[in-house]
């Protein structure tokens, strides 16, 4: 080693023991000045817990030092009321709390003893140190309730209303389901749905549901009341396999009636030719339309209020009429340039017979807006529901006494979750919050969260109805009904849009609605009827055959779900689903009983984004030996959802579901890796 090299290591290690023994000098100092600092900033050190602060201790941390407490119970829903803790890593820490949601400081509620959570609770904590605080710290608990609807619907060809289907939310803790009407056991099942058929018209019902879970009961749920009647007049008829108005029964008056006319709005395309000179001009666009009727039912006269020339465009447009001014209020997402760039709110109103005067076009204090609903709660105060940020939340406004704008934010919920066509109703002092995934223009499965504070915590989202929302996708829900109301949702089948039309095109589905106590149920009905004082009457085609009953299979795939799930009257996307071993495959149902089948619902699996249609068979057999084709599908492009009529009124005891084929709609190329049966079932008469 040369001699300059020497000198240049002496140099560097005498440097680098100067700079230590500084940094050491430092420590030494900084541990005088601030003791015991590791105890505050490290979590994670064991001797934090045991660490005590000197008499006449004088803190001068920054806030970043200050750990944020613990709380003891993750963000969620709950069954039962919760026990919450909070706790600090620092014995100096004192902690405070807000329930509300509100930003806590030392004014707030000082943590001394463990918190009761029974009810939806936003908690908010922050810890002290001296005068130093932490960040805050937040959870969202929700405290649901397991409970019951039970619904009164008609047989296809019965006059009275005398069966009650019984729904109940499925719970991860339970294997198996004890149903009960007055206290007696009337049923078992794996699934989350019964069917209880001829009862007594007049007499209250009271259904309640049992959990178990390896033998030991687990809970019980709420129950509901079911009273069957018998309707004393008729009804106007919707049927949902194909969006048309029944012609045998009488129909009720549409739209908003005020004085002696009845009064609807709508926007429609319009097309105005002008001359200019010695040419004419076109010009495209969209107007708003007033239609008037003496009885709501026939001779609509119409008149143009506004009209916006291309490339205004409005969706979801809604009326609600507002009691306290006398004028209509009509709310929309309103695009004034090309593609979905503008994003705003629309609102207008009017006296009817009046003039339209626009209240606001904008967006709502300042952020973007497209699906969008209006809800006017007990009170009369108005609310608009608005996917923003690009879709990815809901924001919810409240208008003024107007309902002219939106004058404060109230809430932001589902943050990030990408939910469609929002829309709250209310019953029993519980808010529901309804929407449908975002899956363009092909079914998705719809959502709901429950709430007793609009500004306050939701339930997560649940699902309801079923995996593709019985082919549809969810829009709006309205109740109906002078004395027994009822509530519907809106659903749309937009068929027309699809890879594959459909010659029905778009049309919408009605789903029937119930709820009790922050549960909702939905459901799929042949036919609907609406009368004026009962509300919505479901119509189901028939008994259902196939609830519960055994099924065996060709083949399976490994680890699948057991072939049974597809008679247990469970379809959400979560539920199980079987999926056969290899294509083709067989499934056949042994209903037990001869019976005659009006119609058959088959609930596939649904990939967004890569929709399949099921190329496939249905037989039937009245010795399990012998079957009969009864519908076939080799050629169908249908997905998610199958409405299938049958004509053949043989009796029969064995269903054959045979997969011939899985196909992806968007391409045309196979797709078994998204082969899955949710449901089979027939409805029909035991003969």
């Amino acid at each position: 080693m040369t001699n300059k090299e020497n000198q240049r290591k002496t140099i560097f290690l005498s440097i680098f023991l100067t700079c230590f023994l500084i940094i050491l000098e430092q420590e030494r100092i900084v541990g005088q000045a601030f003791p015991r600092m590791s105890a505050v900033v490290g979590q994670s050190t064991n001797r934090v817990a045991n660490t005590k602060p000197k008499s006449g201790y004088i803190s001068t941390i920054p806030p970043s030092a200050v750990v944020a407490p613990l709380i003891s119970l993750p963000d969620g829903d709950y069954w039962e009321s919760q026990t919450l803790k909070l706790t600090h890593h620092h014995p100096a820490a004192k902690i405070y709390y807000t329930l509300n949601g509100s930003e806590p400081d030392k004014n707030s509620i000082k943590y001394n003893t463990p918190i009761l959570i029974d009810k939806n609770t936003h908690i908010k904590a922050i810890a002290y140190i001296d005068d130093e605080p932490s960040k805050p710290i937040t959870r969202e608990l929700a405290i649901r309730t397991w409970a019951a609807t039970a619904t009164e619907f008609k047989l296809a060809g019965e006059n009275d209303v005398k069966n009650v289907k019984i729904h109940w939310e499925q719970r991860p803790d339970v294997e198996h389901y004890k149903i009960y009407r007055d206290g007696n056991l009337i049923g078992e099942s794996t699934g989350d749905v019964f069917d209880d058929y001829n009862l007594d018209i007049g007499k209250t019902y009271t259904y309640y549901v049992e959990g178990y879970q390896a033998g030991q009961k687990i809970a019980t749920s709420l129950d509901h009341q079911a009273t069957p009647f018998t309707p004393s007049e008729e009804v106007s008829v919707y049927k949902n396999s194909n969006g048309k108005q029944g012609s045998n029964r009488r129909k009720q008056p549409e739209g908003i009636k005020v004085g002696n006319q009845y009064y609807r709005y709508s926007i429609r395309h319009q097309v105005k030719t002008t001359e200019e000179g010695t040419g004419t001009q076109t010009v495209r666009g969209r107007a708003v339309y007033e239609l008037v009727s003496p009885n709501g039912l026939n001779n609509w006269t119409s008149r143009e209020l506004a009209f916006y020339p291309h490339p205004a465009n409005f969706e979801g447009v809604s009326t609600q009429y507002n009691k306290r001014t006398g004028k209509v209020v009509i709310v929309a997402h309103y695009e004034d340039a090309g593609g979905y760039v503008a994003a705003k709110l629309y609102l207008a109103q009017i006296t009817p017979g009046g003039d339209l005067e626009v209240t606001f076009d904008d967006r709502p204090l300042g952020f973007e807006s497209r699906d969008q609903s209006i809800f006017i709660d007990d009170d009369n105060t108005a609310y608009i529901l608005s996917a923003t940020n690009m879709n990815e939340d809901v924001n919810i406004y409240q208008l003024d006494e107007t309902w002219s704008k939106p004058i404060r934010l109230v809430n932001t919920v589902f943050k990030g979750q990408h939910r469609e066509t929002p829309y709250i109703t209310k019953k029993d002092s519980v808010y529901y919050f309804f929407s449908s995934k975002a899956s363009g223009w092909y079914p998705s499965q719809a959502m709901y969260a429950s709430g007793t504070d609009l500004a306050g915590v939701w339930t997560q989202k649940k699902e309801v109805g079923n995996n593709s929302s019985f082919g549809s996708q969810v829009n709006s829900v309205f109740s109906t009904g002078s004395e027994r109301i009822t509530y519907g949702m809106y659903s749309y089948r937009w068929g027309a849009q699809y890879h594959h039309s459909e010659k029905t095109g778009n049309f919408p589905r009605i789903l029937f609605v119930n709820l009790n106590n922050g549960y909702a149920s939905m459901e799929y009905y042949d036919r609907l009827e609406r009368h004026e004082k009962y509300g919505l009457i479901p119509v189901q085609a028939g008994r259902n055959l196939t609830l519960g009953k055994p099924v065996t299979a060709t083949s399976s795939d490994a680890g699948t779900a057991p072939a049974s799930v597809v008679t247990d009257g469970a379809d959400l996307d979560s539920s199980p689903f079987f999926k056969g071993g290899k294509l083709p495959y067989s499934l056949t149902v042994d209903m037990e009983q001869h019976a005659s089948i009006t119609e058959i619902n088959l609930a596939t699996r649904l990939t967004g984004g890569s929709e399949t249609a099921y190329k496939y068979t249905i037989e039937a057999s009245a010795d399990g030996k012998t079957y009969h084709t009864i519908v076939d599908n080799l050629n169908n492009w249908k997905v998610g959802f199958h409405i299938l009529k049958i004509a053949n009124e043989n009796p029969y005891r064995y269903l054959r579901l045979n997969v011939h084929n899985v196909v992806n709609v968007h391409n045309e190329q196979e797709a078994e890796w998204a082969d899955g049966i949710f449901e089979l079932t027939a409805f029909g008469e035991y003969k």
